[in-house]
């Protein structure tokens, strides 16, 4: 039985008055980007048009073009979007965006400090 194709998940944003639409990365895509074994470890400027192109199915020039003339904040925030809908990354309650690695470690760290805490907390069955 051959698998299923399901359609990647796809969203808008506002950009300077024009509605851009965008969609998940494909498990493929997110690959390429991966730190440890992907097509662009300490290339982060190329991976930034990689996932604009890919995310906007934009070509990489147009990507590259909207990268070189876009200020840094809204070049970041639909580069965030992407990655947030490909399950890549996560927006803290602050509104800050970390990789779905960097909340898995910051919550398994808290985590361990809980049970650090509750471990140093008095035994009561130990009181006299």
């Amino acid at each position: 039985m051959p698998l299923p194709i399901k359609p990647l998940p796809v969203e808008t944003l506002e950009i300077a008055g024009t509605v851009i639409e965008y969609q998940a990365l494909t498990r493929a895509q997110a690959i390429r980007l991966d730190a440890a074994a992907g097509d662009f470890r300490g290339r982060p400027l190329d991976a930034e048009i990689f996932i604009l192109a890919s995310g906007t199915r934009a070509t990489e020039e147009d990507a590259r073009r909207f990268h070189d003339t876009t200020d840094a904040e809204t070049v970041g925030e639909l580069i965030d979007a992407i990655l947030i809908l490909s399950g890549l990354a996560v927006r803290r309650p602050d509104g800050s965006v970390i990789t779905k690695d960097q909340a898995l470690r910051e919550r398994n760290s808290a985590t361990a400090r809980a049970a650090l805490d509750e471990d140093d907390s008095p035994n009561p069955s130990s009181t006299p």
